[in-house]
């Protein structure tokens, strides 16, 4: 079959029930691109005291993480690859917590610093028009990729 097997099918299988769903789904992401480009650059500012609870915000991050199915296949699926069988199964594992832990702490901190240096430039309209102009030019763009790659 040209699409793969399984969910390749379904998808398959559900475009040809409905030939026009792909322009209804080009259409709709044209809208939200267009909503998102004359967006009011006065709002929404972030402000510290909206922010929620710092409990709040580690729960939604550990349920974000549980239900992420890029962290499901890495940890299920990919990570255990890395394991040689005929050595300690401890050390290699204090090894990886380690590696990772090291890792996503960097890459949230850098994360967290470019989060921070957005909220700044947001405080612009200017910024904002510009970067929601942007935004949603690449998200109409992306759209019509998608939309011309799947129909060849």
């Amino acid at each position: 079959h040209p699409r793969g097997g399984g969910s390749g099918r379904l998808c398959s299988a559900i475009s040809a029930g409905a030939p026009d769903t792909e322009d209804r789904g080009v259409g709709f992401i044209a809208w939200l691109a267009w909503s998102i480009a004359t967006a009011d650059p006065s709002r929404p500012r972030a402000r510290p005291e909206d922010a929620p609870p710092r409990g709040q915000l580690f729960l939604r991050g550990v349920g974000l993480q549980m239900l992420n199915p890029n962290a499901l296949v890495f940890f299920g699926l990919l990570l255990p690859s890395y394991f040689d069988v005929a050595k300690p199964v401890v050390p290699q594992t204090l090894v990886m917590m380690a590696t990772i832990t090291v890792c996503e702490m960097f890459g949230l901190a850098v994360y967290a610093w470019l989060a921070d240096t957005m909220n700044v430039r947001f405080q612009s309209p200017g910024f904002v028009r510009w970067f929601n102009r942007g935004a949603g030019a690449a998200m109409f763009l992306s759209a019509v990729f998608a939309a011309v790659m799947t129909s060849v």
